[in-house]
């Protein structure tokens, strides 16, 4: 009977471990997996853009000559000047001898100029995030055939032990 009892007890003992030991001896299999998103975002803005053209300051003169005339009393043709002026240029005309006389002083200057959505400005923002995930991947280990056949005789061994200690008792 004392071999019985040292068999069952050497059993029990030998065949079960804690959680604790068992994830000592086989670890948990850890994969991180990472993940990255990229936010791009583009915001277009349209101005105006003033332009000055400047215009140089400039003069000509120009001279044509006129058709004679069939009048002998006509020598010469003088005639006063005639003034002609804006804001943007000068001109003069007058008759000497036989030449019309032209002359024309434009002013220098600065003219602005609006062109519609000339510059384009774009901003571009890019923000990356980053996120983790870590997965714990347990792997069932293989247990061979024999292996599953003495843990059934096993545990059978144990669970017919502890009837036998019942009925034992009570009869």
């Amino acid at each position: 009977m004392r071999i019985l009892y040292g068999i069952i007890l050497i059993s029990i003992i030998s065949s079960c471990v804690t959680q604790r030991r068992c994830t000592e001896k086989f670890p948990p299999q850890i994969s991180i997996i990472r993940k990255d998103s990229i936010v791009t975002k583009d915001t277009v803005i349209y101005r105006d853009r003033i332009v000055h053209d400047t215009i140089p300051a400039d003069t000509m003169n120009e001279s044509k000559p006129l058709p004679p005339t069939t009048d002998p009393k006509i020598k010469e043709l003088k005639s006063s000047v005639v003034h002609l002026e804006n804001d943007y240029a000068t001109a003069k005309a007058w008759i000497e001898g036989w030449q019309l006389r032209l002359e024309l002083i434009q002013k220098g200057q600065v003219i602005d100029r609006i062109l519609k959505d000339a510059e384009k400005e774009t901003r571009h923002w890019r923000e990356l995030y980053e996120s983790e995930i870590k997965k714990e991947i347990v792997n069932i280990k293989y247990i061979p055939l024999f292996v599953k056949i003495l843990a059934w005789i096993g545990a059978s061994v144990i669970i017919g032990v502890v009837v036998y200690i019942v009925l034992k008792l009570k009869l």
